[in-house]
């Protein structure tokens, strides 16, 4: 636990401004898990991660994918107490890549899910203090992918959501 913790950690301070590979991405994503999963236990939180080889090398803005991770588990997972499962999946479809994070949670409601969409958009920072961290996910896709490239929410109360983007291969 320790180890991952101190790996977790030195992978954070040692990302600046560069982009770094999905795969190493996606393991800090794999860090953290692996911590919630000690902390929880594998009873209530087990994970999918799924790379296809032609995306490891892609390179991406780093901490795009943790966020969205810690969200399903904070957030999707919150009243699950056994059965819960968070999957990963960064597959190669012509010429991009699309993530995704599910989770096997309460799901979110469609006026819920309308109102996020719409704080996506808002530059300023929510009343709340909501949202920061899917915000600021998506705006740094917009800025470094276009307008397309934003987060895109699916969800269906009690069986879970899902939160997906697009890297073109050919970066940005």
């Amino acid at each position: 636990m320790v180890r991952l913790l101190g790996k977790l950690m030195r992978r954070s301070i040692e990302i600046g401004p560069r982009k770094i590979k999905l795969k190493e991405e996606l393991d800090i994503v794999r860090c953290y898990l692996e911590i919630q999963q000690f902390r929880y236990g594998d009873e209530r939180l087990s994970y999918n991660l799924h790379l296809d080889d032609g995306a490891q090398e892609v390179e991406i803005p780093p901490l795009i994918v943790q966020p969205l991770v810690e969200n399903a588990v904070v957030h999707g997972l919150e009243d699950v107490e056994e059965g819960g499962l968070v999957s990963i999946d960064a597959r190669v479809e012509s010429n991009r890549v699309v993530i995704s994070v599910e989770d096997t949670g309460r799901g979110i409601p469609e006026d819920k899910i309308r109102e996020i969409e719409t704080a996506l958009q808002d530059a300023e920072e929510d009343a709340e203090g909501h949202r920061i961290g899917l915000r600021n996910v998506h705006q740094r896709l917009v800025l470094t992918y276009g307008d397309g490239a934003g987060l895109k929410l699916e969800s269906l109360p009690g069986l879970g959501t899902r939160v997906t983007f697009v890297i073109p291969l050919g970066g940005a």
